[in-house]
């Protein structure tokens, strides 16, 4: 590996396979697998991790967003689920919804709270 934070990167996950680097704007984008997960990461020019992202199952949710979700888009189907782990912004869920009319994103953290970050007409 040879990108910078790709020291860092080997220390934090040891062990990752089907590694993919690829620049993105001024960040560099790390895909992998991890523990028998596919993970994202992203470094930024100084080659400081910045985020990772990993796909996980909605029931994996905080309780209290599972909830709030549950009962707010009960005609709607989570078809995936995003956990976003940023230096900057801390611990956060993007979950894309769909009913048989719309696709809904929304985000939420740790404590439950949810807010509609896109909304579209399928």
């Amino acid at each position: 590996l040879s990108f910078k934070g790709a020291d860092s990167f080997k220390k934090m996950f040891a062990n990752a396979s089907n590694i993919e680097v690829k620049n993105v704007g001024e960040y560099t984008s790390v895909k992998f697998t991890w523990n028998d997960e596919k993970f994202q990461a992203f470094y930024d020019k100084d080659g400081a991790l910045s985020v990772t992202s990993r796909n996980i199952e909605f029931n994996r949710l905080p309780l209290p967003a599972i909830t709030k979700i549950s009962e707010k888009y009960a005609d709607y189907k989570a078809v995936e689920v995003v956990e976003l782990n940023s230096t900057e912004d801390g611990l956060g869920y993007y979950i894309a919804l769909e009913n048989n009319e719309k696709r809904v994103i929304v985000k939420s953290d740790t404590f439950g709270s949810v807010s509609v970050f896109k909304s579209e007409k399928k």
